[in-house]
């Protein structure tokens, strides 16, 4: 459990608990953490002694945290503290995580990212490993209920972008001004505005059916001519 989060630490729990996190009186801690466009380094104490340095090809503090409950894990679990290195240094997103295109100068981008949270942490991490490039984000909401009831937190996590468009919400058309009214930055999607962006890193980001609409920006990005 990660002892950062204050919900966790008010939870009363009977059954042992293994910590790890940023906070001194986890068992497992992470240190000298390092943010990098080649990726994630850091250091690892287990009850306050130094553990391993450890080399994550990822991007984003999230990802930093879940390696280090998978260190603590597999720590519990008897594997050696080489295994686990060895396994995290070349370890990869799942699918529809952080997925990667390169069309021309722009690097276009899907993730699944579809609450506040994981918008906030993908572009983050997108900041990390593009931090000279112009992002752009695409957002297609998912139920009126959630855009509803998390509108303002929506658009403070796409303020993070240098340009964000919100597209129409799945099965609701009239819904969208919900986040828009939030922040008159960011706009209604338009395909075609998302053509002139050269040098920038296009995310894509919904829990929906937006990949396709990633494949049509490929397939019109390359037959613009």
């Amino acid at each position: 459990a990660c002892k950062d989060n204050i919900n966790i630490r008010s939870m009363k729990i009977d059954t042992p608990v293994l910590y790890y996190g940023m906070s001194e009186d986890a068992d497992f801690v992470l240190k000298n953490l390092s943010l990098t466009e080649e990726g994630s380094s850091f250091d690892v104490y287990k009850k306050g002694t130094f553990y391993g340095h450890f080399l994550l090809p990822l991007y984003g503090e999230h990802m930093v945290l879940n390696a280090l409950a998978c260190i603590a894990v597999c720590d519990y679990e008897g594997i050696s503290l080489e295994e686990i290195r060895e396994k995290l240094s070349t370890f990869h997103h799942a699918k529809r995580r952080f997925e990667e295109t390169t069309i021309e100068d722009n690097i276009v981008m899907d993730d699944y990212a579809h609450h506040p949270t994981e918008i906030t942490s993908t572009l983050k991490a997108v900041r990390q490993k593009y931090p000279d490039r112009n992002i752009v984000a695409v957002f297609k909401p998912n139920t009126y209920s959630r855009t509803e009831a998390f509108s303002k937190e929506f658009a403070e996590a796409l303020s993070l972008a240098d340009v964000s468009y919100v597209t129409e919400i799945e099965s609701n058309r009239e819904k969208q001004e919900l986040i828009l009214r939030q922040n008159p930055q960011i706009k209604k999607y338009d395909s075609k505005e998302l053509l002139t962006y050269h040098q920038a890193v296009i995310c894509f980001l919904s829990c929906a059916s937006i990949t396709d609409m990633k494949e049509d920006y490929l397939i019109h990005y390359q037959s613009k001519e």
